[in-house]
């Protein structure tokens, strides 16, 4: 893994590009997201999805972005070892959410759907940080 910016991939685009769709969504659209993963629509619902929201746009905003200059105001491209914490942080997360995509299924409490999209859309963002990582 080398220290440098990762370039401007095709897979770190689609990296961040789908964690800021995903993150702004259920930011947004609280209501809308939650039964695209096949889950009811709960009171809390709208809280769940959008603590999921705020995870997903900030991890794509730090892909991106350097994490201090945004705190100032500033939108200036990330080094690559801040770059690539932020991408190795978020690869981790969606590998939890892989295996808890997976318990949740076995156990019944998460339907098919949930499972293709919540689990198999967590592994496609592991397969596209290693990517990006790899480079």
């Amino acid at each position: 893994m080398s220290s440098s910016q990762p370039s401007t991939s095709l897979a770190l685009v689609l990296l961040v590009g789908g964690r800021a769709l995903a993150g702004s969504s259920a930011l947004l659209s609280p209501l809308n997201m939650t039964p695209l993963f096949g889950l009811s629509i709960t009171p809390s619902a709208s809280f769940l999805s959008r603590l999921f929201g705020s995870r997903d746009l900030l991890l794509a905003l730090g892909s991106w972005f350097d994490v201090q200059g945004l705190a100032r105001g500033q939108f200036v491209r990330a080094s690559g070892v801040a770059a690539r914490t932020v991408i190795t942080l978020g690869m981790l997360i969606d590998a939890v959410d892989v295996v808890s995509g997976l318990v949740d299924y076995n156990s019944g409490t998460l339907s098919q759907r949930g499972a293709v999209i919540g689990a198999g859309g967590a592994a496609a963002l592991v397969g596209l940080a290693v990517s990006v990582l790899s480079q």
